[in-house]
């Protein structure tokens, strides 16, 4: 069990480097982390990143803190 929170702890903290970094939408965090982390769970992310951003993807948004939107330029 423990081997298994630690690896989504680790997805957790890049993706939140993700969006620290400018990704703009749940794709570009979801590249990201699997870019940086080789095997990650996908829909983890994803659900992980909306719970974050709020829901969608339509419309841009700059991220100034964990968890705060402003609408995007």
């Amino acid at each position: 069990m423990g081997r298994m929170k630690d690896w989504m702890m680790d997805m957790e903290e890049q993706a939140v480097c993700a969006l620290e970094s400018g990704a703009k939408s749940t794709d570009d965090v979801v590249a990201y982390v699997r870019t940086q982390m080789g095997i990650c769970d996908e829909s983890y992310i994803r659900s992980y990143t909306e719970e974050v951003m709020g829901p969608g993807d339509d419309q841009p948004t700059t991220m100034t803190r964990l968890g705060a939107r402003e609408p995007g330029f």
